[in-house]
């Protein structure tokens, strides 16, 4: 007979946001399992293809299932057994968050958390404003009702932080990722033990002693709707709205090409000042997020139908930013004020990215940013993570000196 799990699943966990999550949700595990005090989840990594998944070291005890948001057949699988969800929202999966939620509902998921982007509650044409109107919906069980559901407004002072266990001294964790030692890293995640605290159709599988594969997400079980207690709020949600990463700075198809190629930041920002947010700094509230309350079936009430926005602590310009580069990869970089259509046929043409995305990132900068209205600071990472500064744009950039180093003259 094959053990029930309490499984978090992770979507998005090939590019960096996910992969900040993942990275994030181990080192708190393998910390819990020091602390004497591991945590009862397993953790399953989303991927197109598993066989080509190749993830960071420290990733041994995580397992990985086939999930392609746009192919709903990939569904079933992928949420056997799982009891909590973190869904990375993008543009591309528009049309299938619908589907995915319902299916994520029907296989007695408990709660789910999906990250989106600052703003999402007031920019009702973005993309991301809709998929939180159908989070949102498919928590209430009415899918069909999603025009009249407004997302949340975001909120900044939680009355409970994301310790994962009474007394557990969280400012340990600033350096948790990177300081796993080599036996933490190859050492597997820890056993899921069954219990009261599994989704319905599970926990009714083990009063039954049946095989956990002979229950399907999406199958009734009456004996476990029966049980379930009258006031079981179904599957609930929080939404996680993080200001602009730091990590666009490094990745090569935004504006790394730019930096290392003409040691230039290219974009249609103007003069507007924009928060900056680590992205392990938004990895680790959604693991806490994921992995809080483990007694219970999802996450302390306190976080449930929340939408926490994160920002760091610096308001810059993306001028200070070329001037903070400049002093830490020892050249000049310079910003460059571009105009939001040839910076568009730049992302397009140079970087091969679709017209959608390009408008997107467009409105972000010459619309939000160069407009003045990113410059609101949340204090959710610092209150969620009990009291821990938020990383700085300096301590970033010397993390990652070699990535802005200039291409080599051929």
């Amino acid at each position: 007979m094959s053990a029930l799990k309490r499984v978090v699943l992770v979507t998005g966990c090939t590019g960096m946001a996910g992969t900040r999550v993942l990275e994030q949700m181990v080192a708190l595990t393998l910390a819990s399992r020091r602390a004497g005090r591991p945590l009862p989840f397993t953790l399953r990594a989303a991927v197109r293809d598993p066989s080509s998944a190749i993830f960071p070291d420290g990733m041994k005890g995580v397992e990985s299932k086939r999930l392609g948001m746009l192919d709903s057949a990939t569904y079933g699988e992928a949420l056997e057994q799982v009891e909590r969800v973190f869904v990375l929202f993008h543009p591309m999966f528009s049309k299938a968050i619908p589907g995915f939620l319902d299916a994520c509902r029907e296989a007695r998921v408990r709660h789910v958390v999906m990250m989106t982007v600052m703003h999402a509650d007031s920019m009702t044409a973005l993309p991301h404003h809709t998929a939180e109107k159908q989070l949102i919906a498919a928590c209430a069980g009415d899918s069909g009702a999603i025009q009249e559901v407004m997302p949340v407004a975001h909120t900044d002072t939680p009355s409970a932080t994301l310790a994962l266990w009474e007394g557990e001294d969280l400012s340990i964790h600033h350096a948790a990722v990177t300081t796993l030692s080599d036996e933490d890293r190859a050492a597997p995640a820890a056993a899921a033990p069954t219990g009261e605290a599994a989704p319905r159709s599970y926990a009714a599988a083990a009063a039954a002693a049946a095989p956990a594969e002979s229950h399907k997400p999406g199958e009734a079980d009456a004996s476990a709707e029966a049980s379930a207690p009258a006031s079981d709020p179904g599957m609930t949600y929080t939404a996680v709205r993080p200001a602009w990463f730091m990590e666009n700075l490094t990745r090569p198809g935004i504006h790394l090409p730019d930096i290392r190629e003409h040691s230039q930041l290219y974009m249609p920002a103007g003069d507007g000042r924009v928060h900056l947010v680590h992205g392990s700094d938004v990895g680790e509230v959604i693991a806490r997020l994921c992995l809080n309350n483990p007694e219970g079936p999802r996450p302390l009430p306190d976080h449930l139908g929340k939408a926490y926005a994160l920002t760091g602590t610096q308001l810059l310009t993306f001028s200070e930013i070329a001037e903070r580069m400049t002093a830490v990869v020892g050249r000049p970089i310079t910003y460059v004020k571009a105009w939001a259509i040839p910076f568009m046929w730049h992302m397009m043409r140079t970087r091969g990215h679709s017209f959608f995305f390009a408008t997107l990132m467009a409105v972000e900068y010459s619309y939000l940013i160069s407009g003045g209205r990113s410059t609101t600071m949340s204090p959710a990472v610092r209150n969620l993570t009990g009291g821990r500064d938020p990383r700085t744009i300096e301590m970033f950039l010397d993390e990652n000196k070699a990535a802005f180093a200039p291409l080599p003259v051929r």
